[in-house]
């Protein structure tokens, strides 16, 4: 906060500037995350409103049933009363035509009545779809801070599939599908020679009966492409196959503090061997230019984390959100997360009558906020004390 002396000589509080990104998170926050838990809201309503539609069509269809009883009850009574024997073979033609009739009608009735529930399920389809891409959207920009994140690509059916997964505190945890063709050299099967031509590598040795130096066996690399890679923190896998023989390399690179560490290893039909720990295999390891590709490789994945393309899955403790539809719980958890750092921004956005706008986004103002609680309902109040601005709610109307 920024201090002024009044008058009087006591310090009076100035409220400081906004932070552009924190204004704009909260803002996401009451829009992107709150949209998805409204439409949440919509897709319970939606399934009341179907537990509805079909509870009445079983009830037009058993009413519908009760009419042929209805009318044999009537030919029964005329036929007691009347005492005709000639009306027998009329009794079994009345019956059997309304049966007919009645059979075809309630088809038609169920048809009709199936179309109002269809409606009401592809509502709830929408809904739920909606609700989805909100979390998507907000999620994609990471705007909690993550406690580990992995990226991961694998070569499959013709193509690099890339994931990117970030667990964050609370136990929230969620995946996207990343576009591995932003990156060039992803775009098709990445051959060993492609970002480093013509590296070779020693994968075994022998004794020669001239000399007493070892005799290397090497590999090329440019006979390999790349099966797998990920990327954690500061650590890389990576994974090139020769898909003629069936040998493989794999490589680990990390780095600490500008150092940075390889390990290599080899397996072939004949022998499984760590290139690095063997002294006459590393002795003859190019490490300048694996070093050169891991680094393309780091580099490229850590890219693609910017390029999200769907939300495949979020979890809460363990409990899948998606199939659930459990926005509100995640909802609550994700303020709890962020509410370190928005809460002093939702208290000056009350307190301030003329508030900043980020970017020339429209301002965040009070009644923005108080409008986006009220659509919460009896939650305004749980969130508002999330965020430490109970008072806030208190003129709201209760429901």
């Amino acid at each position: 906060m920024i201090f002024n002396m009044d008058g009087l000589g006591s310090p009076t509080v100035m409220p400081e500037n906004s932070n552009p990104d924190v204004s704009r998170l909260l803002k996401q926050v009451f829009t992107e995350l709150e949209e998805s838990v409204l439409n949440a809201d919509r897709v319970s309503d939606c399934k009341v409103e179907m537990q509805d539609l079909q509870s009445r069509k079983e009830l037009h269809i058993k009413r519908e049933k009760r009419v042929l009883d209805d009318v044999r009850g009537v030919l029964d009574a005329y036929v007691k009363e009347e005492n005709f024997d000639d009306f027998k073979m009329y009794y079994d033609s009345i019956l059997s035509y309304v049966g007919s009739t009645l059979d075809t009608y309630e088809k038609a009735l169920s048809d009709l009545l199936s179309k109002d529930i269809a409606k009401k399920e592809e509502e709830m389809e929408a809904y739920r779809a909606k609700s989805v891409r909100s979390l998507e959207t907000f999620l994609s920009r990471d705007p909690m801070e993550s406690l580990e994140t992995e990226i991961n690509v694998k070569y499959l059916e013709g193509g690099y599939e890339a994931r990117y997964r970030s667990v964050c505190q609370k136990e929230v945890e969620y995946e996207f599908i990343l576009n591995a063709s932003e990156v060039e050299f992803l775009k098709n099967r990445l051959e060993g020679d492609i970002l480093v031509k013509g590296l070779k590598l020693p994968v075994r040795f022998a004794k020669a009966w001239v000399s007493k130096d070892p005799v290397l066996d090497y590999e090329k690399l440019d006979d390999y492409f790349m099966s797998q890679a990920s990327i954690s923190d500061n650590q890389l896998f990576v994974t090139f196959v020769n898909e003629e023989t069936g040998s493989e390399f794999k490589f680990h690179s990390s780095t600490s503090d500008g150092a940075v560490f390889l390990e290599v290893d080899y397996k072939d039909s004949l022998q499984s061997v760590s290139l690095t720990t063997q002294p006459a295999l590393n002795s003859n390891l190019n490490r300048e230019a694996i070093n050169e590709l891991m680094n393309h490789i780091r580099t490229a994945l850590w890219y693609l984390k910017d390029h999200k393309l769907r939300l495949v899955s979020i979890t809460l403790r363990n409990v899948d959100i998606i199939s659930n539809l459990k926005i509100t719980d995640l909802f609550y958890t994700i303020l709890e997360i962020l509410a370190p750092k928005i809460s002093s921004e939702v208290a000056k956005v009350i307190a301030e009558n003329e508030p900043e706008s980020p970017d020339g986004d429209k301002p965040l103002t009070r009644e923005y906020l108080a409008s986006r609680l009220a659509l919460l309902g009896e939650r305004a109040q749980t969130v508002s004390a999330i965020l430490g601005v109970s008072g806030f709610t208190d003129s709201f109307p209760k429901s």
